[in-house]
């Protein structure tokens, strides 16, 4: 009997490139992640990524290494002028022997690291003002951006498609270790279900709602289900939240500020329903399992909410809209007009028969 030799997987070092200042942006490439473990199992695959948006990568089971281009500490910072990081940078990447480098965001940062990675296949994304010429000298396959009524997920799934990866979900994915949630759940554990985290903005950006919305929607939402309130956040927003505790009819608990990534990831996972703004917490919520109402005014909402069923938009305006003081105003024109009403229903209907107990949680939902 002959026995056919099976071809050896083409790729064997894998570079994955995002670099952002954004968390949500580093969230919403994990899909590539999964759709290349998936189809090179054996791969060792490396991302490169910005702080602080390294850091919720850490501990992915898809990931064997992280390559950080910025150290904590420094997120504001500009890295024009800090030629030993991008030295630091360049040197792992190309003692990395990658054969497939990929690049996720038409950057010129990460164009340089594609190139000096040395691997055969590099595929990255095309923009304006540059043309084709210009990204051949970084790359030999190159991708347009089609952004128009697509899911930032499925738009960057293109990468991989082109190289004939074959892609079966643009499901968000995270890392949580076992003691993780062991802590996240030691420090939620007297609160009683069902258990809404929220995630407001500080009230000091366009696509923050308003102090009044969020006070009018969580005391309805305790006089509804009872239960109980977790704020999340970076620690930015306290004296927003401040203004929000001082009209609510029942104690919340302020995690702002008080958590890393991770532990906020962890959190999340733990929680019944989370509500929020335009933000990286909505595609941490989604990566790990946590069903979302968000609330969109002057920014995407076909391109940034999650996918997914489990998942809801209340929207005002639409996007980009450009009304007088849409984009202007702290928060915009557009988020005002969001009634507590709206998100109410929102709630309802993601979670029909929230009835939960402290042993079964999200399990009826």
């Amino acid at each position: 009997m002959t026995v056919k030799a099976t071809a050896p997987d083409p790729h064997n070092r894998i570079l994955i490139i995002r670099l952002s200042n954004f968390i949500g942006d580093v969230v919403v490439m994990t899909p590539v992640v999964s759709a290349l473990r998936q189809r090179y199992p054996n791969a060792h695959i490396a991302v490169l990524a910005d702080m602080p948006g390294a850091e919720v990568l850490r501990g992915h089971p898809d990931i064997n290494e992280l390559i950080v281009y910025r150290q904590t500490g420094r997120y504001h910072q500009k890295v024009r002028g800090h030629l030993s990081e991008h030295l630091a940078v360049w040197n792992a990447v190309r003692r990395g022997n990658f054969d497939l480098a990929i690049n996720l965001h038409p950057s010129e940062r990460g164009a340089i690291a594609a190139r000096l990675s040395g691997a055969s296949v590099r595929v990255g994304f095309t923009r304006p003002p540059y043309n084709d010429f210009v990204y051949r000298l970084f790359y030999n396959q190159l991708v347009r951006i089609d952004t128009v009524g697509r899911n930032a997920s499925d738009q960057i799934l293109d990468t991989v498609r082109a190289i004939g990866v074959p892609v079966n979900s643009i499901q968000a994915s995270l890392g949580i270790t076992k003691e993780e949630t062991l802590q996240a759940q030691s420090l939620l554990a007297e609160l009683k279900r069902p258990l809404l985290g929220i995630h407001t903005g500080s009230g000091g950006f366009h696509k923050s709602w308003t102090a009044r919305g969020w006070t009018g929607l969580l005391n309805k939402l305790h006089q509804r289900y009872g239960g109980s309130v977790v704020i999340l956040g970076s620690g930015t927003e306290s004296e927003f939240i401040r203004d929000i505790q001082r009209t609510l009819d029942f104690p919340a608990m302020d995690l702002t500020g008080e958590l890393g990534l991770k532990q906020t990831a962890a959190v999340v996972k733990e929680t019944d329903v989370i509500i929020a703004v335009d933000s990286a917490l909505l595609h941490i919520a989604a990566a790990v399992g946590c069903p979302t109402v968000a609330l969109f005014g002057p920014t995407d909402d076909a391109r940034w909410n999650p996918a997914g069923e489990d998942h809801i938009v209340v929207r005002s305006g639409h996007p980009d809209c450009g009304n007088p003081g849409c984009c202007t105003s702290l928060p915009s024109a557009c988020m005002q007009q969001i009634q507590p009403a709206d998100v109410l229903l929102a709630v309802e209907k993601l979670c029909p028969q929230m009835a939960f107990t402290q042993d079964n949680a999200r399990s009826q939902l």
